[in-house]
């Protein structure tokens, strides 16, 4: 009885994927700046969300697990809708620490805008890495679901 050697078989393209592969990392060994990340500016909940009070309490939080933050990018904050003529009562504070974060407790905390003001928007610049809090300090806000905390990455080397 004769033994069959079965060999594997190599799936359509894949050479072609392992010489692209093999090319992208050589261009990308050869020109770091290829390997850099352009500075993002997130805008809050997404394009059209309000910074504001909204039914479901973990949509901020949810939004932010989606994003990916690194060091140099910044944050912003709508605080006036273009379509309803709705001007913003919320405030933006970065909590201290995660104490308090948890307990909607801005104190020690740093306010980048204060319940007279009311600009259209304000950006809030993620300089380093490591773990920022965020939150409204107006009312029960926080408490309600207007909060959020976000990891920071270092950004790319250009080694």
């Amino acid at each position: 009885m004769e033994t069959k050697r079965f060999e594997p078989v190599a799936q359509k393209g894949t050479k072609q994927f392992h010489l692209l592969f093999y090319i992208a990392i050589l261009l990308l060994q050869l020109n770091p700046a290829l390997c850099q990340r352009s500075q993002i500016s997130h805008v809050v909940g997404g394009q059209a969300n309000l910074w504001a009070v909204l039914g479901d309490p973990t949509y901020y939080q949810t939004w932010a697990y989606g994003q990916q933050f690194v060091a140099g990018d910044k944050l912003v904050f709508h605080m006036v809708s273009s379509t309803t003529r709705y001007t913003s009562e919320h405030t933006v504070v970065e909590f201290p620490d995660i104490k308090s974060f948890m307990n909607c407790d801005p104190s020690g905390g740093m306010k980048f805008l204060q319940e007279s003001e009311i600009p259209e928007t304000v950006i809030v610049d993620l300089p380093n890495p490591g773990m920022y809090y965020f939150g409204c300090s107006t009312r029960d806000y926080c408490t309600r679901g207007q909060r959020f905390f976000i990891k920071v990455w270092p950004a790319p080397s250009a080694n």
